[in-house]
């Protein structure tokens, strides 16, 4: 499940746990204080039934079902037949850390490679995973 999604799912989630919050508390008086209304809620979620309508915490990382998807470079010589490729990417790469380019440097890089590339013909799950390697410094082994 994209983050994204899970994010509208929690959101909808809890609005309509509030609502029926809201709905079973008609009765009573919520601005007596804020000790009452914890443990009003306490009391709801304790007589619930079934998890129906309830969002349980998660970290970010473990919405992601498949966070490995996006298989090796050898896939590329091994799979699609393509080891020209994987022997340039292997200079390019070796070229990157022989010349120490990082940071701005390597920004300039990677966008002129994402704008030369058909990056649309790539599912939203590889962009996904791409896009969290680039906002998270990598996967994160857990």
């Amino acid at each position: 499940m994209k983050r994204i999604e899970a994010k509208k799912l929690a959101k909808s989630e809890l609005s309509k746990f509030y609502d029926e919050m809201e709905s079973s508390m008609e009765d009573f008086e919520i601005y007596e204080g804020e000790e009452k209304f914890k443990s009003l809620v306490d009391e709801i979620i304790r007589n619930k039934k079934s998890d129906v309508g309830m969002v349980k915490r998660r970290n970010e990382q473990d919405l992601m079902i498949d966070k490995d998807n996006i298989p090796d470079i050898s896939e590329l010589k091994n799979t699609y037949q393509k080891p020209m490729v994987v022997r340039k990417l292997n200079i390019l790469v070796d070229m990157v850390k022989k010349e120490n380019i990082k940071g701005e440097e390597l920004a300039i890089l990677l966008n002129h490679l994402l704008d030369n590339v058909d990056i649309y013909s790539m599912t939203d799950e590889d962009k996904e995973v791409i896009g969290d390697k680039i906002k998270y410094g990598g996967q994160e082994e857990q």
